[in-house]
């Protein structure tokens, strides 16, 4: 049987056998194109190699900031002066004050030992780049970190193949980052300089960030690797456009008289030299004089002699190359490019006008369907992260004889308060309303605080308990109150006011009846 190798085409027979004698159908065209075009577009299937690809994409600065942004947003770098990781208790529950002390300080402790205080943001970068990314507990709680281009395989459960129960690091080879910073050096021989063997990580022992399915996870650049290169490309050529086609040239139109053949070529060479050309003289060590041709200063006139007709030869200038300001190509797999990693195209827009420019945070006024949508992909992933935070917090704390209680949990803040803004920007719709029902004389306030202002019953009688308290009532006389008195007193009926002795508000609004 063919062995079958990842990443290469195998071609297959189909048909009939050769003992029939007759000749199968063949198939021996490859599944991508020949073309260089489509050769450069498509990523290979070798794990390093689009591993590579990642590498070399986050060189670009459009890859570069939209994965600042996530990165950012997803460990709540940017959260409003709040930590980016805080510990959660449930609201049901009662927890003695010592406990919650005590999970507090192995939560600081933990964090000081991981340095999830301060490399959060760089290794939630690097699995939204990679796909995954691995650390080694060490016995103090501190972390190692194994590059992922050294991850080369694991190992499945006998009974469950899909799960993993190890993972393979092969310390032999060489990172990305070492390549880029030593591309002069000369590449090490790993096949007969080995530093030791494989090394097999058990599952328990590591703490893995992974985005999306499969053992290594998915890059979020994997489904905007073609759109990167076609950009890439685009951007190129425009360079080189610009480059060769953008400067201005001179037409020289010769009169050459009369003159044929070889002595046509040599006026013109003639008039070349001494147009373009000038003879610097200098006396050199020995004495002599040296000639030299330097190139025609551009501040020199041209002087061209011409008859008495005004013909003879001339000098014209060729403009340069057309539409050297047209970059809608570029801006187009720009947008594309922010589509595919779920981020608004404003956030990464590096050809945004001046007074385009302006700070958007999602703040109120500002909350659309992109942004909104964008958020929920962002929770999605920090729901990812917040697990694997969860599992390291739980196994540091048990090393440690500490028993973390039910219902206390790791969580990662919202970014910029998103939630809040989005809650704001929700109520000040329903307040704008609220208000425009009022003008209604027939409409019950009540009516309006369910309808517009979405309150519930329990809402309601909460809402109408707190106007009683501000009105001066006192908690004995709200319990004794007739609910016809409490809607009347808090709904507009300024004479009940007087039966309680409270004394009603001016605004109370029109009588109920």
């Amino acid at each position: 049987m063919a062995t079958l190798y990842e990443g290469q085409w195998n071609p297959v027979n189909v048909g009939t056998s050769a003992a029939n004698n007759k000749e199968p159908y063949k198939i021996s065209t490859t599944n991508v194109s020949s073309s260089w075009y489509n050769r450069l577009l498509d990523g290979s299937g070798i794990r390093r190699v689009r591993l590579s690809h990642f590498y070399e994409m986050d060189k670009t600065v459009e890859i570069s900031k939209a994965l600042d942004v996530l990165a950012e947003d997803i460990s709540s770098e940017n959260a409003d002066e709040e930590d980016a990781i805080e510990l959660n208790y449930d609201e049901n529950k009662k927890y003695l004050k010592s406990t919650i002390k005590l999970i507090e300080e192995a939560k600081d402790l933990w964090m000081q030992r991981t340095k999830f205080d301060e490399k959060l943001f760089e290794r939630v970068r690097e699995t939204l780049q990679y796909g995954m990314s691995l650390y080694k507990e060490n016995d103090d709680g501190s972390l190692r970190r194994i590059p992922p281009e050294r991850v080369v395989g694991y190992i499945c459960d006998e009974d469950d193949e899909d799960l993993i129960t190890h993972y393979i690091e092969d310390p032999n080879v060489t990172t990305f980052e070492f390549e880029y910073n030593n591309r002069s050096k000369a590449r090490v021989d790993t096949q007969t300089k080995r530093k030791s063997e494989l090394i097999t990580h058990p599952i328990d022992s590591l703490l893995i960030f992974k985005v999306g399915d499969g053992p290594y996870g998915q890059s979020v650049l994997e489904c905007v690797y073609k759109v990167w290169r076609q950009m890439t490309l685009i951007e190129d050529a425009i360079v080189i456009y610009r480059v060769t086609r953008s400067s201005e040239k001179r037409v020289y139109y010769i009169d050459v008289g009369n003159l044929s053949g070889p002595r046509r070529q040599q006026a013109i060479e003639q008039q070349r030299i001494r147009l373009m050309q000038k003879k610097n003289k200098s006396r050199n060590m020995e004495g002599g004089i040296d000639s030299d041709y330097d190139p025609q200063s551009t501040t020199e006139d041209i002087f061209i002699p011409t008859n008495s007709q005004g013909k003879g030869s001339r000098v014209e200038t060729l403009q340069g190359g057309q539409n050297l300001g047209e970059i809608t190509d570029v801006t187009y797999f720009v947008k594309k490019l922010a589509s595919g990693l779920r981020i608004p195209n404003s956030m990464i827009d590096t050809m945004a006008e001046q007074d385009r420019n302006q700070f958007n945070d999602a703040r109120v006024g500002t909350i659309y369907a992109a942004e909104m949508r964008y958020l929920g992909h962002v929770k999605r992933i920090a729901r990812v992260f917040s697990k694997g935070l969860n599992y390291s917090f739980y196994h540091f704390c048990k090393k440690r004889g500490v028993i973390v209680p039910e219902g206390m949990y790791i969580k990662l803040n919202d970014p910029n308060s998103f939630a809040k803004y989005k809650d704001m920007e929700v109520w000040q719709q329903q307040l704008n309303l609220y208000q425009s029902a009022q003008q209604i004389e027939t409409m019950s306030k009540r009516n309006m605080l369910k309808k517009f202002m979405m309150m519930d019953d329990e809402e309601m009688v909460q809402n109408e308990e707190m106007k009683l308290i501000e009105m001066g009532a006192t908690e004995e006389q709200i319990k004794t109150m007739p609910e016809y008195d409490v809607i009347n007193l808090v709904y507009g009926n300024k004479s009940v006011a007087e039966k309680y002795g409270l004394q009603a508000d001016d605004d109370m609004g029109r009588g109920r009846f």
